[in-house]
C-alpha cells in the first residue's frame, strides 16, 4: 500500500513550496503557541467543559458582550 501524501503542491522550477491551507508554517512552532502548550499539558488528556464558560467569559471581556448570548 502506498503511503497517503495528502495536497501536494508544485510549482514548475521551485523545490520549496509550502501549501499553507494544510497548516505548514515556514518559521517554525510560535514561542507562545508552545508556552500554552507546555502550560497544558498536564490537562490535555481531558475534554474542555462542554459549556465554554470560559471561552465565553473571555468574549465578554474582550468585546463588551453579554455572556448569555454569545
Amino acid at each position: 500500500m502506498e503511503i497517503y501524501e495528502a495536497g501536494l503542491s508544485g510549482l514548475p522550477g521551485r523545490t520549496d513550496v509550502l501549501k499553507l491551507s494544510s497548516n505548514e508554517n515556514p518559521y517554525g512552532t510560535s514561542p507562545r503557541a508552545a508556552e500554552a502548550y507546555s502550560a497544558s499539558a498536564d490537562a490535555l488528556s481531558r475534554y474542555p467543559s462542554s459549556d465554554h464558560a470560559d471561552l465565553r467569559s473571555a468574549i465578554e471581556g474582550a468585546h463588551g458582550l453579554a455572556k448569555e448570548r454569545i
